[in-house]
């Protein structure tokens, strides 16, 4: 194998000397010829073609040999000079066809690539002037002044000119290359790790491109990563306005919003990337995440809108949970609060800040049953006291609003359901005490007064209170020994000192109903040491009195009552009873009168009047001062007309006076109201017998007869009956002894004639005496 190899080695380098032998013979010859100008150009161009440079430097000179200003010849050699890395000959060339004559201006743009290859670029720039001088439309010769303007860092030429091709060309080919060349400017600072620079650079990018993608995805970078997120949103945004649907840009920006602390903003980008990959485990929790963070400090409603998003992805997480239900309860909505609340404690049961949430909930809400119900089954395995503090101000609650509607015994079955974790709750104890001041159940009151005494047995509000309840309880002297106390303890409370006066008037009120005068008078007295006696006090000392029947005390605490109290109409009416007392019975009615002056419509002041007068009637009458009397029996009369006891009077008192007719008169006066009254009856019968109308006299007693018969009343009434007869015959026998044993005795005949004028009486008697017999007789008319 290696021999073949050999062979064919042999004869390809045979082949090679062959045709060089033939190719130099050939050139040879050819050089042997003449050509002409155009010919040699030709020929130059021909070999600069197939870079053949030494052929086309070598036809040019010939050309030039003969046509020395053919400039055409001088830049296809210039091009053979450069192609064959002879840039110093190829400039010497150039500016050989630029200077003579006739300048050609193709050869200015062959010198600037010389001299930007030199590195002199203040002298491409002339030459690019000079060209653009001969040729303004060369856009390929702006652009190499611009990018020449650029790597000079004269941007304010740059940018005129900038304008002047926008102007003239209407193309966006500058634009283009000005992007590009801050573009790899830009990577350029990168690579060097000058970020102020890249920045710049960037920036000047986008101003040629606005919406290139790569130049605002650095610029979002590089603002992120010098913690500038307001410059970072505007590219980032811009980037979004490209390609509204790229999930980095989404995230991106989400995460920019966060920066900003918009976290609305920022949940909203995050949920459009999860749009885009549903699936993306890490994406979601990364848009669970910056829904949380959103829902953290945002309002109430974004709050339970934020954290309703993370529960669409988790439904049990406990932190957006109890943002929801926080959100609910700052808008005091407290029925969606309480939902979510009891979704949560679903998953987390023993959760003791959930625990707390629904408590707070149903308190706040003013669900108190709902609430102490709760409680109840939370205390039977955690008696922590909060939790007890809690369900004893629901309770209270409960109880309160059972107060406001008087249904004191649901208030009073909350209240000891509270009391039953903390029976020395005050506040309970306060309400329970409330409740049975209001039911009118003094002894339970007490009761709690006591209890409540147990942790302040010196506390004054509930000593007070205990007072006022055992006076209430009727054991007003041991509510006078608290009382009593508690002046003394705090003498600028005038309310104790108060007290004290009630309770002492109590003491003599519950005295007086128990018919205790004596203690009456003596809790009067203590009254009196502490301040002037009240009107009830003195009241019940004078009527003390009164029972008492000492008078001359009665009058002398009536006038100081008086005194006290002027035109009182109770103590003068006890001025009144104890001067008529005292038989001053003028003084009594003078005081009954004005009394009845003021209050005429008085019924008692009527009647005490009516009795006084009768009674002062009676007086007067048993005193034999039938005038004063018959004057007070009238006065009787004239206001009582049909009270029988004045006709009565009058009709005794006419009687005494021998005015039959008058005592006749009210007689029947009487007995046309009560024609039974036995003692008118009399009266009339005994003032007809006066006048002898006997028969008149006889019919009273007929009345009086059929009502009570006496053995007296009928004598009387034969002895008026035998006095209506017109004849009379009566026989007498009067037999005596005086001084000896031997009998005297006296018969008489009577015989009595009446008429209606007069009444006739013959009398025949005879007499059998020691002394000796006789007759006597007699006629009267």
């Amino acid at each position: 194998m290696k021999r073949v190899i050999k062979i064919l080695s042999v004869i390809f380098l045979i082949g090679i000397l062959v045709s060089l032998i033939f190719w130099g013979k050939d050139t040879k010859q050819a050089k042997a010829r003449t050509f002409s100008s155009d010919e040699l150009l030709t020929k130059a161009q021909s070999a600069l073609k197939q870079q053949d440079c030494t052929d086309a430097i070598a036809w040019s000179r010939q050309g030039l040999q003969s046509s020395p200003d053919y400039a055409d010849i001088k830049i296809v050699m210039g091009r053979a000079f450069l192609l064959n890395g002879q840039p110093d000959s190829a400039e010497k060339i150039f500016l050989s066809a630029w200077h003579q004559q006739r300048p050609d201006a193709d050869v200015l743009p062959f010198l600037v690539n010389i001299e930007l290859s030199k590195g002199d670029t203040v002298t491409a720039l002339d030459d690019i002037g000079h060209y653009l001088g001969l040729d303004p439309m060369d856009t390929s010769m702006w652009l190499k002044k611009y990018s020449l303007l650029l790597d000079r860092k004269n941007y304010v030429q740059a940018s005129s000119l900038y304008r002047a091709f926008r102007t003239r060309f209407h193309s966006g080919a500058i634009s283009a290359y000005s992007f590009r060349y801050w573009q790899e400017s830009a990577q350029q600072q990168h690579r060097l790790g000058d970020l102020r620079a890249e920045r710049a650079a960037w920036e000047q990018a986008l101003y040629y491109q606005p919406s290139d993608t790569a130049a605002l995805r650095s610029l979002a970078l590089m603002a992120l990563g010098s913690h500038d997120p307001v410059r970072a949103r505007i590219y980032n945004e811009r980037l979004l306005r490209t390609d509204s649907l790229n999930v980095e840009t989404l995230l991106r920006q989400s995460g920019i919003e966060s920066a900003l602390h918009d976290d609305r903003r920022a949940a909203f980008y995050a949920s459009k990337a999860l749009q885009r990959e549903p699936g993306n485990i890490l994406l979601r929790r990364n848009v669970a995440d910056t829904y949380l963070r959103a829902a953290k400090d945002a309002s109430p409603q974004d709050r339970i809108r934020w954290a309703a998003e993370v529960l669409r992805l988790y439904p049990s997480n406990r932190e957006a949970l109890l943002y929801v239900i926080n959100g609910h309860i700052a808008l005091q909505e407290y029925a969606a609060a309480l939902t979510t609340v009891n979704q949560a404690l679903r998953y987390y049961p023993s959760d003791r800040e959930l625990t707390d949430k629904k408590i707070g909930i149903l308190y706040d809400s003013k669900n108190y049953t709902a609430c102490a119900s709760f409680l109840e089954s939370i205390l039977q395995k955690d008696t922590t006291a909060q939790y007890i503090r809690t369900y004893d101000d629901a309770e209270l609650q409960i109880a309160l609003a059972a107060i406001r509607s008087g249904d004191w015994s649901h208030a009073l079955t909350a209240v000891q359901k509270g009391l039953s974790f903390r029976p020395d709750n005050k506040v309970l104890l306060e309400q329970e005490l409330a409740i049975y001041d209001a039911e009118g159940s003094p002894t339970q009151a007490l009761a709690v007064v006591d209890q409540l005494l147990l942790s302040g047995p010196a506390d004054p509000v509930y000593l007070f209170k205990k007072a006022g309840l055992l006076e209430e309880e009727g054991d007003p002297q041991s509510a006078v020994a608290i009382t009593s106390s508690l002046r003394y303890r705090y003498p600028d409370h005038p309310e104790y000192a108060k007290a004290y006066n009630n309770e002492l008037l109590s003491v003599e009120i519950k005295a007086a109903k128990q018919g205790d005068w004596l203690t009456v008078l003596s809790t009067f007295h203590e009254l009196g040491k502490e301040q002037k006696p009240d009107r009830l006090a003195w009241e019940y000392a004078i009527s003390a009195y009164g029972q008492l029947h000492d008078t001359l005390q009665l009058i002398a605490f009536t006038d100081s009552a008086l005194t006290s109290y002027p035109q009182d109409s109770f103590f003068m009416v006890k001025r009144s009873v104890a001067i008529e007392l005292r038989n001053d019975y003028p003084g009594a009615l003078t005081i009954t009168r004005e009394l009845l002056h003021r209050y005429p419509a008085d019924t008692s002041l009527q009647k005490l009047y009516l009795d006084q007068l009768s009674v002062a009637g009676k007086f007067y009458e048993k005193d034999n001062r039938n005038d004063t009397a018959l004057a007070l029996f009238l006065e009787v009369h004239a206001v009582q007309p049909n009270d029988t006891f004045a006709s009565e009077n009058l009709s005794a008192i006419y009687f005494v006076k021998k005015q039959y007719d008058s005592s006749i008169a009210y007689a029947e006066m009487g007995l046309r109201i009560d024609s039974t009254n036995e003692f008118l009856l009399l009266k009339q019968a005994s003032s007809y017998e006066e006048l002898k109308e006997y028969s008149k006299a006889y019919a009273s007693t007929k009345k009086l007869l059929a009502l009570r018969s006496t053995h007296q009343l009928v004598e009387y009434g034969e002895y008026l009956k035998s006095k209506t007869y017109r004849n009379k015959i009566g026989i007498t026998h009067l037999q005596s002894v005086f001084s000896s044993p031997a009998f005297a005795s006296v018969t008489g005949l009577l015989y009595i004639h009446q008429t209606d004028k007069a009444t006739f009486t013959g009398t025949l008697n005879f007499g059998d005496r020691n002394a000796g017999s006789g007759v006597q007789g007699g006629l009267d008319v």
